[in-house]
Order: C-alpha cells, then structure tokens, then sequence
C-alpha cells in the first residue's frame, strides 16, 4: 500500500468514484467515513486530521489505513469539494506586544504555530464525553495532558516527556514578568496625551503625533518611532495630570518659574523706583498671578530702553497711581 502504483489503482476504483477509499480486507464501511470525518473536522474545535485518524484506528484496529495513507486518501476525497473550503495563514504572524515582551523578559521564543496545541486536542478527544463536576474534568484533562506530552514526535526522537527530564530549564528571573497593556495615542496641543482618563506628558515637539503607550501597574512609558520619550509614575486620581518640567516649552517654564520674589529681585537691579513700582502693582492685587503679566511686561521693557530712561517711567508710572500702570512717553 505503500508504493504510487497501488494509490493510483485505488485512485481508479469504484470505490474512490463512489466518495471513499478502498477498504481494507474485511472492511465494509470505508467509503462511508470521509463525510462524517470532514463534518468533524469543520464543525468541532480543535480537531485534526491526525485526531481523526487516531479514532478511527481505534474503530477499526485491526484494518485501520496507516496516518499517511489515510492523509492522502483524505485529500483527494476533499479535492472534490468547494475550494472555497481552504483557509490561508499568514505567512509572518503577528505576535501581541505584550506577549511578545513576556517571552523576551523570560528569555524564550513564541512559536505561532504551536498556539492552543494542548487546548485543540483536549477539547477535541474529549468532545463526547459528559462531565458532572469541576473536580472530574480536571483529572480527565490532567490524564489527557500527560497522554499528549507522553505521544513521540514525528521527526525527532523522544516526546515532550523526556525532553522536558532531558534538559534542564533555565532559573526564572528574581522577579515575576509585569504585564503590561499597549495602547495608541495621539499628542494633545498641550503635549500630554490621555491615558485611562489621565494625561501624561512627552515633548512639546511631538504635538500632533502618534505615540505608543505601555502600561503596567506602577509605570506609563511613551514612544515615538520605537524611542521611549517619556515616562511616569502611573496618576492615582481620574483628571490627573503627571507633567515633566523638560517637556515644556522654554517660555512655559519661565512662566512657571514666576514669583512675587523673582519680580521683586528683577526689578530691583534696575533701581528703586522700579522695585517700588513692581512691589506696588503685586499688592495691588487679590492673588499676585493676576499681576504677572503686568509686571513681566514692564520688566521686559528695560531690556530695550535704558536704565536710566526705565528708572524715570517707572516713577512716572508710580505717581500716576493708575490700576493698568500706562507708562507715560518719552521726554522731549
């Protein structure tokens, strides 16, 4: 049964035209099996070809086509069918950031092709069965598990088993994998981007951007292009905001800086009369932000008069005792 001549006289006989493989010696109910197997595999999760040939081999012990003849024959029973049957796979599957940081933090790989192996055969053998408790599932599940790491691979030597006894595992790091969820965002105008209902900070050049943002239970970081530009403690509060003073603008964090004191200071290296006119402006107001402005204007005037032409407005602009300060012209 082995070689190309006997497949293509099976091929060729009534049996293969009539939907099934030619039975064995003793076998009358081979032609009936394909549709049932094929239902089985399309409509029951995590069924394979090779779980259908091993219940079938039990079925029939003593008759029971060998793995690769029972694919073949499969096959070209199948190929009689709708095309539209067969599912492509992509040919690089993506894998989750955070799965893939787990594996990179535990110094293992991800191998796409290997997801929900033990879950596809469990449920699949176990399909028929009815249980009546939690405590009886788990011990089938259990005897399942060990049945499958017990199973020799296809082409290497061993099973799951011995190579699990054979070679030892690395230690795990000192400290437990944090997971972590990844998210985008975009910049906000003032450079905070939200997250979870709190804003975090990144550069004031990345205005408008698209960042990513990973999130753990202690710690929001941000990158941009791959860079990590940013990172917080993670915001206790909803509405909180966690800003870095280096990720202002320079005239946002002057702004910041300002203080009754730092005018006062300011105005003083100018002269008196100046350090008088700013220290009555500051008390003039209920809070003295609201004279911020003010005084910073006139202060920055002195950087395009002279001091000495400064020190006669500010005196001319105390007398007047007016509440928006105007500065008098210049004299003649």
């Amino acid at each position: 049964m082995t070689s190309r001549g006997v497949y293509d006289k099976t091929e060729d006989s009534d049996a293969t035209h009539s939907g099934g493989f030619a039975p064995p010696s003793g076998r009358a109910d081979g032609p009936r099996d394909w549709p049932r197997i094929h239902h089985d595999l399309r409509t029951t999760k995590g069924m394979t070809l090779e779980l259908a040939w091993l219940e079938y081999q039990r079925e029939h012990p003593q008759d029971a086509l060998q793995y690769s003849q029972f694919c073949v024959h499969y096959h070209r029973w199948r190929r009689r069918l709708d095309v539209a049957l067969r599912q492509p796979h992509p040919y690089e599957p993506y894998l989750h950031p955070s799965y893939l940081e787990m594996a990179q933090y535990y110094d293992t790989v991800i191998v796409p092709a290997g997801v929900q192996l033990v879950e596809r055969w469990v449920l699949a053998v176990l399909r028929k069965q009815q249980f009546f408790s939690l405590a009886e599932l788990n011990v089938t599940i259990a005897d399942c598990v060990a049945w499958l790491n017990a199973r020799p691979f296809q082409k290497w030597e061993g099973s799951r088993t011995t190579l699990k006894a054979d070679e030892p595992l690395k230690p795990l790091p000192a400290h437990p994998f944090e997971s972590s969820a990844w998210t985008q965002a975009r910049v906000h105008p003032d450079y905070h981007v939200q997250v979870d209902a709190r804003y975090y900070s990144v550069p004031y050049y990345l205005v408008g951007e698209t960042v990513e943002v990973r999130t753990t239970a202690h710690i929001v970081e941000i990158f941009h292009q791959g860079d990590r530009v940013a990172s917080h403690p993670r915001a206790a509060r909803r509405g909180q905001a966690v800003t870095a003073p280096e990720h202002r603008p320079r005239h946002h964090r002057d702004r910041l800086e300002w203080t009754p004191e730092r005018f006062q200071q300011w105005a003083g290296k100018i002269g008196p009369q100046t350090e008088t006119l700013i220290t009555t402006i500051l008390h003039r107001m209920k809070h003295p932000e609201q004279a911020y402005r003010t005084c910073f204007g006139i202060l920055r005037l002195a950087q395009a008069v002279a001091r000495q032409l400064f020190t006669y407005r500010s005196v001319a602009a105390f007398w007047l005792n007016s509440r928006r300060h105007p500065l008098p012209g210049l004299p003649p």
